[in-house]
């Protein structure tokens, strides 16, 4: 039967079986672990819970780019983003399921359900048809260069959303793996700051080379301090801790090592001094606009809607008060580089993931001591005056695209710019689906059937050799390419999870108890809104999978399996 709530999923005591009755044989049991293991995690969950920390935080920030680090500034793929991300979180979740499956193999253990996987399982089943009658297989397997959503990904989505659903069954792992979701998204945020400040002064640039290192050391070894002195037996606090040793060692010495580059070079054309490391040369969209360790603001719009969702959820309910602060820290961040990314998909999403928190908080808070203290106004208000400056800063562009006010009211003009070339996008993709409604052309194959569907209107505006390699608008791509039926059942995999997490999300008087979900919840809705207008990769959509496993983790049933 499946659990209740939340907390009683967590208070639950084990079942202990008795004899078999007289006169029938005894039953099989599974080999008998330690109470100790039982409670926690042997070798094979370890690895597995490890590989999932490790894909939150380093696929995200993943690229083959390392700036001064690279023989001649020559990035060691072509694709300097996508394809090293997907190196990555497959070869993750290979180890992580394969450790998982191992170890049940072995020792047996308890195997989480529910009824999401059957969808899951039917989508992948579809997904594989399609495949066989695509227009072009080999795209629909591995999905089209620098985006590849083929039917390999979706069966790592499937994957990571199955491992995550074993190991997020109770609050301390499902807050560990926000944690590391907003240390991670605290990375890509940081690095996208840095774009948007841009350069500064010869001058001012010398002073912050040795700075950086300075602090970069100090944080190091404060870090390390703290971790090995202070944290006794909180052991998430020591790895917390650890990383962020690590992550500030790292990143001090490729800030220095870049801006020694960059002062050189500036010294020779006299201009100013960039502080992003990397030398990207020619952009294919406007300067100063944040794009991250993602390549397009699009992509970075995306994916800082989960960690903008699940700190939040982190500050509410985060006791300790230096935590607290770090955790608003953080979302401050988030929200400035979100807006500096120029991204009226993402804004829309964000606002969304924003007020279904806000509802969350108060259906928490009824009935209950929790109240908001003086720190969080102080960052809301914060948050509040730096979207602010940012909108009011923007405003005085020349240029429509980095213009908030131009932005925002550009989504209103469906009949110019950006917004007439998508309805004829999307009208293409429609004639696509009309074609082939039900088996699709294959995965992520937009590209080869636009020629063939695109409108003389969109031939007259961008040119006859322009073509689009995606639909801006996710229920039109997976339609055109997997069939109508597909799509449904993608999305009814979301629509089902999300309506069985939603009870323990969104209960009444639960105070700081549920709020984290409640975070992975509004993440997961802000994300699909976000998709309705721009492009899904797999360095982002990975993630709403491993959140749609976190939020069915409390709500799962448990049957045990004999090794």
């Amino acid at each position: 039967m499946a659990n209740k709530s939340l907390s009683k999923q967590i208070g639950r005591a084990p079942v202990k079986h008795g004899g078999a009755a007289p006169g029938k044989p005894a039953p099989h049991k599974p080999a008998q672990r330690t109470e100790a293991t039982a409670a926690g995690m042997d070798v094979y969950d370890r690895i597995a819970w490890i590989c999932l920390h490790v894909l939150v935080l380093l696929v995200p920030i993943a690229m083959s780019n390392f700036g001064p680090f690279n023989a001649n500034g020559v990035p060691f793929t072509y694709d300097q983003f996508d394809i090293i991300k997907v190196f990555l979180q497959r070869g993750i979740m290979l180890i992580a399921f394969g450790a998982w499956a191992i170890g049940m193999l072995v020792r047996g253990g308890k195997v989480r359900f529910t009824r999401v996987e059957w969808v899951v399982l039917a989508f992948l089943g579809w997904v594989v048809l399609t495949t066989v009658f695509s227009v072009h297989p080999p795209t629909a397997i591995f999905g089209k260069y620098r985006r590849f959503e083929g039917l390999i990904s979706f069966i790592t989505y499937a994957v990571i959303f199955f491992t995550a659903l074993q190991y997020a069954d109770r609050p301390s792992r499902i807050r560990s793996l926000a944690r590391t979701l907003a240390i991670g998204g605290f990375l890509v945020a940081g690095y996208g700051a840095i774009q948007v400040i841009g350069e500064v002064s010869l001058g001012v640039a010398k002073a912050l080379q040795p700075l950086s290192l300075l602090v970069g050391m100090g944080l190091t070894i404060g870090f390390l301090a703290l971790a090995y002195t202070r944290t006794g037996d909180d052991l998430e606090t020591r790895r917390a801790l650890i990383i962020g040793a690590i992550i500030a060692f790292v990143g001090s010495v490729i800030f220095y090592a870049g801006l020694s580059d960059n002062i050189a070079l500036a010294g020779q054309s006299g201009l100013g001094v960039a502080l992003d490391p990397v030398r990207w040369g020619d952009l294919p969209f406007e300067t100063n606009r944040a794009f991250s360790t993602f390549g397009n603001p699009d992509l970075l719009g995306g994916y800082l809607i989960f960690p903008w969702a699940v700190t939040i959820g982190l500050a509410l309910t985060e006791k300790h008060r230096l935590w607290r602060g770090i955790y608003w820290g953080f979302s401050v961040l988030n929200a400035f580089v979100g807006i500096t990314s120029y991204v009226r998909g993402a804004w829309i999403g964000a606002t969304v993931s924003l007020a279904i928190l806000v509802f969350a908080y108060f259906r928490a808070r009824s009935g209950s001591d929790m109240r908001l203290t003086g720190l969080d106004r102080g960052f809301i208000g914060g948050a509040a005056l730096v979207s602010v400056a940012a909108v009011v800063g923007s405003s005085l562009r020349p240029d429509s695209v980095r213009n908030v006010a131009s932005r925002v009211a550009s989504i209103f003009e469906f009949g110019e710019g950006s917004a007439l070339t998508r309805f004829q996008i999307w009208e293409a993709a429609r004639a696509a689906i009309a074609e082939r409604p039900i088996l699709g052309w294959g995965a992520d194959t937009f590209r080869l059937l636009f020629p063939m569907f695109k409108p003389a209107e969109y031939v007259e505006a961008a040119g006859y050799l322009s073509v689009a390699d995606n639909v801006h608008n996710y229920p039109l791509q997976l339609a055109s390419g997997i069939g109508i039926p597909g799509a449904l059942l993608f999305y009814g995999a979301i629509t089902v999870a999300l309506v069985i997490a939603a009870r323990a999300a969104f209960e009444k008087g639960a105070a700081a108890r549920n709020l984290v979900l409640a975070g992975f919840w509004a993440a997961v809705v802000g994300y699909v809104v976000h998709l309705m207008f721009g492009l899904s990769v797999t360095g982002s959509t990975i993630i709403m999978w491993l959140a749609l496993g976190v939020l069915l983790g409390p709500a799962s049933s448990e049957h045990e399996a004999a090794p």
